[in-house]
């Protein structure tokens, strides 16, 4: 039988001739091409014949082992001279035993123990000699003496092996797997929706803060254009009326009301009916729609949210010439107006008003001197004693003329009275001050025509009494210097608390001279105003 790449020949000390055994080296392929074969006890022919080949095609080596008599007869062989193991060995292989007597001598040994006296086997692996030199070189040393090589020994590839067959799956396995499957399906379709969730919160949320940041703005805005709405000077009474409504009591005639609504429409007022509270006469009330009020802190208007409705504290009763001369007559003239107070919660004070509107009494200081002389009489004692106003009229279109003049008036008011709170001369609060400095200033807005932006200018050239007093002085003989001292004092704001629309504006000669003559001057009945 030839001999394959994966066949393996052990010979162990029985198998081993006496004879003296010699091979050339030149007989062995090169040491590329060399594969080792090794026979052990347990090789068979079936194990020799089923060994796989080696996956790759580079040379492979075959261990061929010997026992320790065998090691000594190879001892004492003769030596081999290096020329002969270099030559080429010319040699059939006639000589050389068969592969089938070899098996056949393998298979009639006689067992032999494996393990040497020492315990340890006796085999030795020429790969150990061959990791010496890795190189491959022809210097690499000869194989040990229990080695022998054939390089004709050839492994061919062993088929793939078998797949293995699975093993079925119960029904429980199945039933286990489907559950777990549905169970990782459940749990990433509720973490899909939970993500689409968030993402949709997210959404939702920016949209809420684009909104409210867009809401803001648009109150920012609304806010500004109030304010600017709100600080609009109403300088005719015409506008004021847009604010103003007239409450005319239900004994009033159809034709009067249609008067005064015609009139009133004219300029944005309007006109309603009411009972009287005072049984028998024909009363007016006036109200004005509030949406904006005075900010002392700013010296400016703001608006009013939610705006409302204000009554204002006065009334108008309208008395014919007949009906007048009997309350003098009985002398119930006095009692109608206090009655008039009672009933509208009008208390006496400067801040309330009762209008009297008279009708026809032209025409009796012609007719009926007398009549006329006694109402005139007790209208003068009522004006000193309640406080009363007056109005002569005598037609109804006339009558209308005065009731718009009087709204327009309670319309503009607010705005009149804003003006004049700037003047000097009507204080109506307790001025304080903290520091010396604030009552320093509080002490020039005093002066007469000196407003509190002039008082600044000068606190800012001289910024105690003492220093302004010792340029006072200084100025002892020279009193023209004195009086100008201060006449280049900035003015930065007008008397009604807005910027001056000048720039660089002084103070002037005129208010220099007055502060001067307060501040400094001596004589105790010196005009302080005659500047």
């Amino acid at each position: 039988m030839p001999l394959s790449r994966s066949d393996t020949i052990d010979l162990d000390d029985y198998d081993f001739d006496e004879e003296e055994y010699t091979q050339s080296q030149a007989t062995l392929p090169p040491s590329s091409q060399l594969d080792v074969i090794e026979l052990t006890d347990s090789d068979s022919e079936d194990a020799i014949q089923s060994q796989p080949p080696p996956p790759s095609s580079s040379p492979q080596y075959g261990v061929i082992e010997l026992s320790s008599d065998e090691e000594d007869a190879v001892t004492q062989m003769r030596p081999v001279s290096v020329a002969s193991t270099i030559a080429v060995d010319a040699d059939s292989d006639d000589d050389l035993p068969s592969m089938d007597q070899v098996l056949n001598e393998y298979r009639n040994r006689p067992a032999v123990p494996r393990q040497t006296s020492f315990g340890q086997s006796s085999k030795r692996r020429y790969s150990q000699g061959a990791a010496d030199n890795p190189s491959g070189s022809d210097d690499t040393p000869s194989p040990p003496k229990k080695s022998r090589l054939y390089s004709t020994i050839k492994t061919s590839p062993s088929p793939p092996p078998k797949p293995k067959k699975r093993t079925r799956k119960t029904p429980e396995e199945k039933q286990r797997e489907k559950e777990e499957k549905d169970a990782a399906k459940a749990r990433k379709e509720a973490d899909r929706k939970a993500e689409q969730v968030r993402k949709e919160q997210e959404k939702l949320l920016k949209k809420q803060l684009k909104d409210i940041d867009r809401l803001k703005k648009q109150e920012e805005k609304d806010a500004k254009q109030a304010q600017r709405k709100a600080n609009n000077r109403h300088a005719d009474k015409k506008k004021a009326l847009e604010d103003m409504t007239i409450v005319l009591s239900s004994t009033f005639g159809q034709h009067f009301v249609e008067l005064l609504n015609i009139k009133m429409q004219e300029f944005g007022a309007s006109v309603e009916t009411s009972p009287s509270r005072l049984q028998g006469y024909d009363c007016v009330r006036f109200r004005r729609h509030i949406h904006r009020q005075y900010d002392t802190k700013v010296r400016a208007f703001v608006p009013v949210d939610p705006p409302f409705d204000k009554e204002e504290p006065a009334v108008l009763v309208r008395l014919s010439k007949e009906t007048l001369f009997d309350l003098v007559r009985n002398q119930n003239l006095q009692q109608l107006v206090l009655t008039l107070r009672a009933a509208y919660n009008l208390p006496q004070s400067s801040q309330t008003r009762i209008f009297l509107m008279l009708f026809g009494l032209e025409k009796w200081k012609k007719s009926a001197r007398h009549k006329w002389q006694i109402i005139e009489d007790e209208l003068a004692v009522l004006q000193f004693d309640e406080h009363t106003h007056h109005i002569y009229v005598e037609s109804d279109q006339e009558a209308v003329d005065r009731l718009y003049n009087v709204a327009a008036d309670y319309g503009i008011k607010e705005q009149k009275l804003v003006e004049r709170s700037y003047l000097p001369f009507c204080p109506n609060v307790k001025i304080e001050a903290a520091k010396g400095k604030g009552t320093y200033c509080q002490m020039l807005d005093q002066v007469h025509r000196l407003t509190i932006s002039a008082a600044e200018g000068i606190v800012a050239e001289f910024p105690t009494m003492r220093e302004l007093l010792d340029s006072y002085h200084e100025l002892e003989g020279d009193p023209k210097g004195r009086e100008r001292l201060l006449q280049g004092s900035a003015v930065k704001q007008r008397q009604d608390g807005q910027a001056s629309a000048r720039e660089n504006r002084r103070l002037g000669d005129v208010l220099s001279k007055r502060v001067a003559t307060v501040m400094y001057g001596s004589d105790p009945n010196e005009l302080v105003v005659k500047g």
